[in-house]
């Protein structure tokens, strides 16, 4: 049972945490202008 609430609370931070690094992406490039959207989608790939 402990295992499965680790695995639930890591799943619940990663979550939290990467769409927090999206939105910090996104207001970054809308502050930026030009092609800072393009080169967002350009940096994010794999």
């Amino acid at each position: 049972m402990a295992n499965s609430w680790i695995a639930g609370l890591a799943a619940v931070f990663l979550w939290w945490f990467s769409t927090g690094v999206l939105l910090w992406r996104v207001r970054y490039a809308d502050n930026a202008g030009g092609d800072a959207h393009f080169r967002s989608v350009i940096y994010g790939l794999p």
